[in-house]
């Protein structure tokens, strides 16, 4: 059953809305009725087909089982790029994971809202966050925790402009007691291993009865030679293919080709249909383009390793003794209250030097003075984005200007005191 906005899950958390709904899960924004605090609610549900309702009590018990395991560790995690798990319910509808709910938008909407790619120096700061948050998650448990989902639509900014990677998957437990599921993909997602890949397209032969009811997820196998990928499972190197695909994304504004294309061209000894990254975007160095494409080898064998050897990569390309510059300050202005501030200005007194001010859709009357280096950059279309002053000019630069500023994507208009106005579109 999927809920409906109103309803109470368990007389306690009241449905508000549903963020996203796949074969098997339901994504829920949901208010907590105890404290009031927002939080973020997964439905897991067994598949409507003969695999689920042919299930045993044994295995009932055991998908409950391994599922609960996965969340009980969940819980214990403390990252800051990783939401906190709050609460787990199962019932009659499936099983319930209530986590702390992230209210920025994801990174697959920013690129989409931008129409281009992000700036070089967020990706990397983003990048060294995430990296970070990988070999934290991967090494609570052995064999290593994998996340399974990673993409941009499950990378989101907190309400502090930071990054959050959210919605662990369950895609291997799911595939392990329901191999012949009907919501089996068709097509593999662009950010999806190919190892995962060949294990959901190409299922094992069912099982009797008997045997199904005590069939385990196995651990994840050591690298397969490349004849035998099809029965592949997926392991932390699962989640490195993930991220370099995102990565790819974030740098060029396009999808890499799916690992079943890049498959296909490879068995039949065609070139990959994955593009260099600096062939798409010419402001992406060749030797970082070199080390995302890496962590996307279609065989683990060629893949990096795990995380730490992906960081200590980048910090040998970057030539800096940090590892990874940290991602600017990113203020968000709104006239609705969803951002950090209301008014262009209070952001610009609150900005470090070198932040990032991005300014949401809405008419904004004021005379800003811009003391210090900054970008303010309008998040949405710059027809909807106004400044606009009566008097003063609408954009002031404190002199002497030896530093950088920059203004795009809004209009700013000027109007002199005898009713004429002057309108400038930054670009």
């Amino acid at each position: 059953m999927i809920r409906t906005p109103e309803t109470l899950l368990e007389d306690r958390y009241r449905i508000l809305r549903r963020i996203a709904e796949g074969a098997t899960t339901a994504y829920y924004e949901a208010r907590e009725q105890r404290i009031g605090t927002r939080v973020a609610i997964k439905q897991l549900r067994q598949p409507d087909n003969s695999d689920a309702t042919s299930l045993t009590p044994a295995q009932r018990e055991q998908w409950h089982t391994q599922v609960g395991q996965r969340v009980r560790l969940l819980a214990d995690i403390r990252h800051p790029a990783l939401p906190n798990v709050h609460d787990y319910i199962v019932n009659e509808q499936g099983q319930w994971i209530v986590t702390q709910y992230i209210p920025g938008d994801d990174l697959e909407t920013l690129i989409e809202r931008r129409g281009s790619h992000a700036a070089l120096d967020d990706i990397l700061g983003w990048l060294d966050q995430l990296l970070d948050a990988l070999a934290y998650l991967h090494e609570q448990a052995q064999p290593p925790f994998v996340h399974q989902d990673i993409k941009p639509g499950n990378i989101r900014f907190d309400a502090r402009g930071q990054i959050v990677l959210v919605d662990i998957g369950f895609l291997q437990e799911h595939h392990a007691l329901f191999p012949h599921s009907q919501d089996a993909y068709t097509a593999p997602s662009p950010y999806m291993a190919p190892e995962q890949w060949t294990a959901i397209a190409s299922p094992p032969a069912p099982l009797s009865q008997g045997e199904r009811g005590v069939a385990q997820i196995p651990s994840p196998p050591a690298p397969l030679p490349q004849g035998e990928r099809g029965v592949a499972h997926f392991n932390h190197q699962s989640d490195i293919y993930a991220l370099g695909a995102t990565i790819y994304y974030l740098l060029t504004a396009t999808p890499p080709p799916d690992s079943k294309q890049r498959l296909a061209a490879q068995e039949q000894g065609q070139p990959d249909p994955t593009r260099p990254i600096h062939t798409v975007n010419p402001l992406v160095p060749a030797t970082l383009g070199r080390i995302i494409q890496q962590a996307m080898a279609l065989s683990r064998e060629d893949r990096i390793p795990n995380s730490t050897a992906m960081r200590q990569a980048l910090q040998r390309v970057v030539g800096t003794s940090a590892i990874l510059p940290h991602a600017p300050q990113t203020i968000i202005v709104a006239t609705d209250d969803t951002g950090h501030y209301r008014t262009i200005g209070e952001a610009i007194r609150e900005a470090r030097p070198g932040a990032r001010i991005l300014v949401r859709p809405g008419r904004y009357v004021e005379a800003l003075l811009i003391d210090r280096p900054l970008e303010m950059i309008g998040d949405g279309i710059a027809t909807d984005i106004v400044i606009e002053s009566f008097e003063a000019p609408c954009i002031r630069y404190r002199q002497p200007m030896h530093w950088y500023a920059a203004c795009r994507s809004m209009v700013v208009r000027h109007y002199a005191r005898k009713m004429t106005s002057t309108t400038v579109r930054c670009t």
